[in-house]
C-alpha cells in the first residue's frame, strides 16, 4: 500500500512539473519577445520605462510579489550575481500587480540594487506566459526571449544559466 501511495505521489508530482514546464516554455505571446520589447512599466519613482530600454546587452527579468516568500528568498542571490557579472548582463525586477509601497518594502528587505519596476496590471508577466511566482525570463541583447524559468533560482543556477545562454562567466 505504501509503495502504491509513493508511486501515485511521484506520478502526480511529475505530471505537475511537466505541466508547469510546458506552460512556461512560451507560446504565441512570449515566444519571440518582439511584442514585449516596448512593454512599458512604471519605475519606483513614478517614471515610465520600457523593456526596450535595455536592448544592447542581455537582460534578466525577475517577476516578484511581496507575498511570495520564494521571491524574497531568491532576490539576494540575484543581487550577488548582478554584482558579480558587472555590466555584462542587465537585471530588472518587476513587481506584479502591487503598488510601489509593497515593492519598495521588498527592495529594502532584500537590499537589491538592480533596476526595479512595477508591472501594475500584469501585462508584461502575462505576455511571457507567467503562471507562477517567482518567474524569470532571459532576453538576449536584441530583446529576444531565450529562456523562461518558473520557480526560484539560487546564485549557482542563475550563474549557470547566464553562462549557458549568454557565455557570461
Amino acid at each position: 500500500m505504501a509503495v502504491r501511495s509513493r508511486s501515485a505521489i511521484s506520478i502526480a508530482t511529475s505530471l505537475c512539473v511537466a505541466i508547469l514546464v510546458v506552460a512556461s516554455c512560451g507560446g504565441a505571446n512570449g515566444s519571440s519577445g518582439a511584442a514585449l520589447k516596448a512593454g512599458q512599466y512604471t519605475t519606483l519613482d513614478g517614471a515610465t520605462a520600457s523593456i526596450g530600454d535595455f536592448e544592447g546587452k542581455p537582460l534578466v527579468i525577475n517577476f516578484f510579489a511581496s507575498w511570495c516568500t520564494p521571491c524574497r528568498l531568491e532576490m539576494p542571490d540575484f543581487e550577488r550575481v548582478h554584482g558579480a557579472v558587472g555590466d555584462k548582463v542587465q537585471f530588472l525586477g518587476l513587481n506584479v500587480q502591487e503598488d510601489s509601497g509593497r515593492a519598495n518594502d521588498v527592495v529594502k528587505d532584500t537590499k537589491v540594487t538592480y533596476a526595479i519596476g512595477l508591472d501594475r496590471d500584469g501585462t508584461i508577466y502575462r505576455g511571457y506566459n507567467g503562471i507562477t511566482m517567482p518567474m524569470t525570463v532571459f532576453l538576449d541583447a536584441n530583446g529576444k526571449l531565450v529562456k523562461t524559468h518558473a520557480g526560484a533560482l539560487d546564485a549557482a543556477d542563475l550563474t549557470n544559466i547566464l553562462h549557458n545562454e549568454f557565455g557570461v562567466t
